[in-house]
């Protein structure tokens, strides 16, 4: 999409997608630091944590867990043993994350683009809304079932921004990020209104102020890394109380 494509989706869908070298190649060029490049050992060791949600009311087990390791390795280790462990149909998500984001964030470079971004489409700005930001790492087999990331119960949640990481990346790995037409995961008339495939410099949005698109990130197909720097955006104003 180009920007003003983007931005009309967004308004009217309630999520975009566009390339961030369009946006600002400035930004583009910034994040050239974090890209993950195949098999970069080393850059996949931030990745220790992970991130496991399961649920199967029949036997009463619930399992939501973020666990910390000492290497990408053996957090991937642990993600492979999670898959024998419990049954497919009951996980809703198993993917790695970092423990901190990129040490450059730490100085406001890349929060300085994600708060650009929400001024281009939303104009708010620092003032208005808090960044938070995450670093994950979707290995083999790794996914996000069709879930919401809600409205926020005392903070409004205004929207997530996806930038991606990859240097290269097949649509047919998986991995790719998929928008529905409901926010209702259990509708039977749920389907695929848009896929966006995780290339380098490809920037997502999903609105949470007003839609709340179900979404899903498809199951990793082989042996490969889908990294990206996303942020949630909150409002920093506390919804009114609700009397009864």
């Amino acid at each position: 999409m180009t920007l003003i494509e983007a931005k009309e989706s967004l308004k009217l869908n309630g999520y975009c997608d566009f390339e961030l070298k369009d946006f600002n190649e400035d930004f583009y060029n910034l994040f050239e630091k974090i890209k993950y490049k195949k098999e970069d050992i080393q850059y996949l060791n931030y990745f220790k944590m992970v991130r496991f949600d399961y649920h199967n009311e029949s036997t009463k087990t619930s399992v939501n867990s973020s666990k910390k390791f000492n290497s990408f390795v053996n957090a991937n280790n642990e993600k492979n043993e999670l898959f024998k462990k419990y049954d497919y149909e009951h996980i809703s998500q198993l993917w790695m994350q970092a423990e901190t984001t990129p040490k450059d964030f730490i100085d406001k470079k890349f929060q300085i683009v994600f708060y650009d971004i929400l001024e281009y489409f939303y104009n708010k700005t620092e003032k208005d809304v808090t960044i938070a930001p995450q670093w994950t790492c979707y290995s083999e087999g790794c996914f996000l079932k069709d879930h919401n990331d809600g409205q926020g119960d005392e903070y409004q949640n205004t929207c997530a921004i996806l930038i991606y990481l990859n240097e290269e990346w097949d649509e047919n790995w998986g991995g790719n990020l998929i928008l529905r037409n409901t926010k209702d995961t259990n509708d039977e008339n749920i389907k695929t209104m848009h896929k966006v495939i995780p290339e380098f410099g490809r920037v997502a949005i999903i609105d949470l102020e007003i839609f709340d698109t179900s979404h899903a990130v498809e199951k990793i197909i082989g042996d490969h890394n889908r990294c990206t720097l996303l942020a949630f955006a909150t409002s920093n104003t506390k919804k009114p109380k609700k009397y009864i």
